[in-house]
């Protein structure tokens, strides 16, 4: 194998022997010299190739003195071997004092002082070598070697007659600074890695995986703007389809500097549009990059305060012929302008943030600002506003004296002329302002402020907003300066309307203005008793307005329009405001003519909109109201109460399932279970402590609904309705079932059943038979399961409905499976098939022979099932 440094030497030695131009001149002499730098092993082994390639260079440079070229290159290889093995310094060239230790800072030093003496593009052993010092000085990397490095690296690539070398230099120190990254967690480390590691993935995609480790840390959970990095990395160099992916990123990190109103994030977003411009495949970028780079870096310059950004900038937003922006005329000049703008980004980015050291960043800059702009400033007034603004958002925010917010908000004022545009909205923030810490005499300033606002006209939004801070100032000052207490309130309601009349007619803050409106109406009505004014309120009142709403004091009398108002806002509050509008339901019981079915009705809404919560109990009042009723002889009022209580208990059924409370323990004795309670030593398995069957907590909602059945029930056996009170022992069986009490369930069911007989009423009957059966089942009695499919089907039969007694049989086979009587199963569900078909239930007939073929198969009975 060739050995290059070997053949370097060989070259070198016969040149010292034959004086022959020709050995050094010839181009295989730098081609040896290239192959030599990539052949280094990365120990003190290298200087020896670094000894012969500066030699090398020296000869040149002896040659043709002209040549100084030669004499840097020269110089930069025999200083590495200075700092690298001393010793294979020829002696010659050695100086009085000793080289430097080889250290981070030394290596670092020493990129510097070859960048400073030679373009790494000369030669590319040149950029050889830039690249192995950089290796070596971000070894064990350090903060400042690193800034240091890529400061020097990102201006001279910059100046380069061919960067290509650059990616090799940039690369490790990018991957040095995510390293740094993962020990502080700065943000700005991580920051930097990604800049250095994009410039050199797109000279080179081999660093493109070093670049997708970056991200990480770097870009969180941004996944558009990773996959926008990595496609401009990852796209050949030099053509269309890299131009695309760098302008798309470009625009992305436009649009997150925008919406953060990070520094971090500017910067990276210029980076990225000088990235865009060294990288673009053509001579010029396309506007798309370079207005919006341009713009970036006028903001950077009111950032930092960089005349050399601003410059740039400008320059560049000439060259497009873009107009200077009226924000930032006189940018340069005007120091007052600069503070503004800055002042102004700096209170954005606490609106994003919500962090309070920005805010008071924010109220410093600006008051730098106004200081800037004495009496006669063309821009006094606007600094001022702006000043106002952000200090009346401080005093928001902390809720502090707003006293200086107030100060400069009327020194702003006095500064505008009578016909300036700004003056409305300057006006506005006054009153705003004022409103933070009224006193009788500073409301009269509001108010005239607002007032003076709203004629002048201006923008839809803002003579909304204008209209509510009337209406909000004046409410104040009707209760708490006297004297014009109606005509304030009068005022006060007839601002709000007017504000909600604009907001609905320009869609321009119509939820805001309705609510002023409405708690005007509600205090107008706390102080003059206008059932009218209560009315209109609730119709406006909505989702988030129950706190208003909360404690009414009711009228004396409720009308026609009051109740369904009251109705349809209580309909229309959340679950979480259920209490409000439970009171406001109570309002709307007070006119109702009949408040059982009212509120019985109501709860069936509640219930059909999911809300079986508050449904429950509009349930139970309803109940109760229906009772009084009875209590005065309507027995119908009665019937229509037990109808209410079992509602009740579907809904406490719902909600049992909503938040799967069927597995809790359940009390051994339901209220009012006439007739079937257990004491001591009769108490069922399923109903001690560590049983399978787990129940429900005493007052959890399957407890609830039992309560309610049970209560219904009662009412039915007080009316001597046996079939209302079977359907209520029936709701009970089925609950019981579901909580896995299967004795109690076919205790209920039997107790149906045999309510159901003694009354004659068979057709009932033959269905709690049923429904006992598969109670039985699930108990683990089959014996008595088929006893109750028998009566079951016999009642059927008589009754002549055939589906019916065909359906009986199932349970009878299912039990045969569990009796492991498979002949029996078989011929029952037969029957059963036959009997349907008959009777056109075909489909059903089909249904039921899947049903038991799965059942089979849970049993292992997997050749029955076929």
């Amino acid at each position: 194998m060739t050995d290059p440094a070997g053949a370097l030497a060989a070259r070198i030695e016969r040149f010292e022997q034959a004086a022959d131009p020709g050995l050094i001149w010839d181009p295989a002499a730098l081609s040896e010299a290239e192959q030599a730098m990539r052949d280094c092993a990365g120990d003190r082994s290298d200087a020896a190739a670094w000894r012969l390639i500066a030699m090398l260079h020296l000869a040149r440079y002896r040659l043709d003195e002209h040549t100084v070229q030669d004499a840097a290159v020269a110089g930069a290889f025999f200083a590495a071997v200075a700092v690298l093995d001393p010793d294979r310094l020829p002696e010659r060239l050695r100086g009085p004092h000793a080289p430097p230790a080889a250290s981070a800072d030394t290596w670092a030093g020493l990129v510097a002082e070859v960048l400073r003496q030679v373009d790494p593009a000369a030669y590319r052993h040149v950029g050889l070598l830039v690249h192995t010092l950089v290796r070596r000085a971000v070894a064990d990397p350090a903060p400042e070697v690193c800034e240091r490095l890529a400061g020097l690296l990102l201006q001279e690539s910059a100046r380069s007659a061919d960067p290509s070398w650059a990616s090799g230099a940039l690369g490790p120190v990018g991957a040095a600074l995510v390293r740094l990254h993962g020990a502080s967690g700065e943000r700005g480390v991580i920051d930097d890695a990604v800049h250095l590691l994009l410039r050199a993935a797109l000279g080179d995609a081999a660093y493109a995986p070093d670049l997708a480790a970056a991200l990480g840390p770097a870009a969180g959970d941004d996944d558009e703007l990773v996959r926008a990095y990595l496609a401009a990395a990852e796209a050949p160099a030099g053509g269309q389809d890299r131009s695309r992916a760098l302008l798309t990123l470009v625009e992305l990190a436009q649009a997150r500097a925008a919406a953060t109103c990070a520094d971090g994030d500017l910067l990276a977003f210029i980076r990225l549009g000088q990235c865009a411009l060294d990288f673009w495949h053509e001579q010029w970028a396309h506007p798309g990059v370079l207005a919006p780079y341009a713009s970036g870096l006028v903001e950077w310059y009111v950032v930092t305060g960089d005349e050399r950004s601003l410059e740039a900038g400008v320059e560049m937003l000439e060259t497009l012929r873009v107009p200077p922006d009226e924000s930032t005329r006189g940018l340069g000049t005007d120091p007052a302008v600069r503070l503004g703008l800055l002042g102004e980004r700096r209170l954005r980015r606490h609106l994003v943030t919500g962090d309070l050291a920005d805010l008071d960043e924010a109220v410093h800059v600006l008051r730098e600002a106004a200081g800037h702009a004495p009496d006669g400033h063309p821009g006094r007034a606007g600094h001022l506003t702006v000043l106002a603004g952000a200090l009346h958002r401080r005093a928001v925010v902390t809720d502090g004296d707003p006293a200086e917010a107030v100060a400069a908000a009327r020194a702003a004022l006095a500064a505008l002329g009578e016909q300036d545009p700004a003056r409305p909205g300057t006006l506005l923030l006054l009153g705003r302002t004022l409103k933070l810490g009224l006193t009788p005499g500073t409301a009269g300033e509001a108010v005239a402020a607002l007032r003076e606002a709203l004629a002048a006209g201006g923008r839809a939004s803002l003579r909304v907003e204008a209209y509510g801070l009337v209406s909000e100032v004046l409410r104040w000052r009707a209760t708490h300066a006297g004297g014009r207490r109606a005509d304030d309130l009068r005022e006060a309601v007839l601002a709000a309307r007017q504000g909600a009349e604009l907001a609905q007619r320009t869609s321009s803050g119509q939820a805001g203005a309705r609510r002023t409106l409405c708690e005007a109406l509600l205090a107008r009505y706390t102080a003059l008793r206008d059932p009218l004014d209560l009315t209109e309120a609730l119709s406006l009142a909505g989702d988030g307005d129950a706190a208003l709403l909360s404690g009414l004091d009711a009228p004396p009398e409720v009308d026609d329009q009051l109740a369904p108002a009251a109705t349809e806002l209580a309909l229309r509050l959340p679950d979480a405001d259920q209490e409000v509008a439970l009171e406001l339901l109570a309002l709307a019981e007070r006119g109702a003519a009949e408040p059982g079915e009212f509120l019985l009705e109501v709860a069936q809404r509640l219930t059909a909109a999911g809300r079986e919560r508050v449904a429950v109990r509009v349930l139970d009042r309803a109940a109760r109201a229906f009772a009084s009723d009875g209590a005065n002889g309507a027995d119908g009022a009665l019937a229509r109460g037990a109808y209410a209580l079992e509602r009740q208990g579907a809904a406490h059924e719902s909600l049992a399932s909503q938040t799967d409370t069927a597995h809790h323990a359940i009390d051994d004795h339901t209220p009012g279970d006439h007739g079937s309670e257990r004491h001591g030593s009769e108490r069922h398995d399923s109903e001690r402590p560590g049983s399978e069957h787990p129940g429900l907590v005493p007052g959890g909602e399957f407890g609830k609904a039992l309560s309610a059945y049970e209560r219904a029930a009662a009412i039915h056996r007080s009316l001597a309705d046996p079939r209302s009170e079977a359907r209520q022992l029936r709701n009970m069986g089925l609950v019981h079932l579901r909580i896995g009490d299967p004795a109690r369930a076919v205790e209920r069911h039997l107790r149906a059943a045999a309510l159901c007989e003694a009354a004659g009423l068979p057709v009932e009957e033959a269905a709690h038979q049923g429904d006992a059966a598969e109670a039985c089942l699930a108990m683990g009695d089959p014996a008595a399961a088929v006893a109750c499919a028998v009566r079951a089907r016999e009642l059927h039969l008589e009754s002549g409905d055939v589906r019916a007694a065909a359906l009986a049989l199932v349970p009878a086979a299912r039990a045969a499976v569990d009796q492991d009587d498979l002949t029996a199963a078989g011929e029952r569900m037969a029957a059963c098939a036959i009997e349907l078909e008959a009777a056109g239930e075909w489909e059903e007939a089909c249904r039921t022979l899947d049903a038991h073929a799965v059942t089979l198969a849970g049993r292992g009975h997997h050749g029955r099932r076929a």
